[in-house]
């Protein structure tokens, strides 16, 4: 026991799954947190950049779905980088950077988090179709995900006067 003190768990994923610690050890990976900033002004600002980790994925998937169905779709995190933004308006914005250990991993929590915003915003106004991207707008805000490969990224709350900063520079 006293061993685990001076090699702690480097992730929620090796708490919830020991043998991701014990066993062949499953460390996270690197992940690119995104700068928001240097594309929608000045005016907006980091006020939290961290990992969320399989956990609170897991809680945040479990707001909209069954817990069952929340604890299947972030099995398979590999990692993650979350930004929360504020602009001097008060409003705020949260971009989440993920990986996944496979692409099975990605297709589980991507049609996931698809269920998860249909039933948080059953009003959102979807725009487009696509298999690798969604977009919906709600209350005036500008929510989006996107697939690429491995990678699932994912933007809640940007206010939709400031979709054309974003989406004109990616």
């Amino acid at each position: 026991m006293n061993a685990i003190y001076f090699d702690l768990p480097a992730s929620t994923e090796q708490i919830m799954h020991p043998d991701k610690y014990f066993g062949v050890r499953d460390d996270p990976l690197p992940v690119k947190p995104v700068d928001p900033v240097a594309k929608l002004g000045a005016d907006w600002e980091i006020a939290y950049q961290n990992v969320l980790g399989e956990f609170s994925l897991g809680i945040l998937l479990n707001l909209n779905l069954t817990e069952e169905h929340a604890r299947r779709s972030v099995y398979g995190w590999g990692g993650d980088q979350v930004t929360h933004l504020e602009n001097g308006a008060g409003r705020d914005a949260v971009f989440v950077n993920t990986i996944w250990d496979s692409d099975e991993d990605a297709d589980k929590f991507y049609l996931a988090m698809e269920e998860w915003f249909a039933k948080r915003y059953p009003d959102g106004k979807k725009e487009g179709k696509s298999p690798t991207a969604l977009s919906l707008v709600h209350d005036g805000e500008y929510h989006g995900m996107r697939r690429e490969g491995k990678s699932i990224y994912f933007i809640m709350g940007l206010p939709e006067s400031d979709r054309k900063h974003w989406e004109g520079n990616e």
